[in-house]
């Protein structure tokens, strides 16, 4: 490889890097606002019930708790998934459809037949990290600790 060819390739990953950090930060807002969705509608569904002994310090603590479960429950799969826990399960659905209903799904010729080893690496290339679920679920989970001091110091 020439001198041009390896600062060809290092100023393509420098660009991925920053592409990877700005979409890393998108994709943090879009969960933030979700779990917001979430909060905000598990806390009309509370306020709107005919229980009126909690308090709004009580349902803002239980609507960021859930949203905080949710985001980083989802983030705990994708870290696994992301570490193969679930490849050969996947793996093995994905060969018995493609052997029984060959006509179901139209995979790139390259991909058929593929072995696990290559299927494995495959996948792990296409895969994006869990940091930005598990991020958004401890700012979420933050606040429902904010929440929750604050509700056991005003009720205490």
């Amino acid at each position: 490889m020439s001198g041009r060819d390896e600062k060809d390739v290092n100023s393509e990953n420098a660009g991925r890097e920053v592409n990877a950090k700005g979409d890393i930060k998108k994709r943090i807002v879009v969960n933030l606002i979700t779990g917001l969705i979430v909060s905000a509608a598990l806390f009309a569904y509370e306020t709107s019930s005919e229980d009126y002994s909690y308090t709004i310090i009580h349902r803002l603590c239980d609507a960021s708790f859930v949203a905080a479960v949710l985001l980083m429950g989802i983030g705990g799969l994708k870290f696994c998934r992301n570490g193969g826990t679930f490849d050969i399960m996947s793996f093995g659905i994905k060969s018995v459809v493609d052997v029984t209903y060959p006509w179901l799904f139209h995979h790139p010729r390259e991909n058929h037949g593929e072995k696990f080893v290559d299927y494995k690496e495959r996948k792990h290339g296409e895969r994006r990290g869990a940091s930005d679920l598990l991020i958004s679920g401890a700012v979420f989970l933050a606040a429902a600790i904010v929440f929750l001091i604050i509700w056991m110091v005003t009720e205490g």
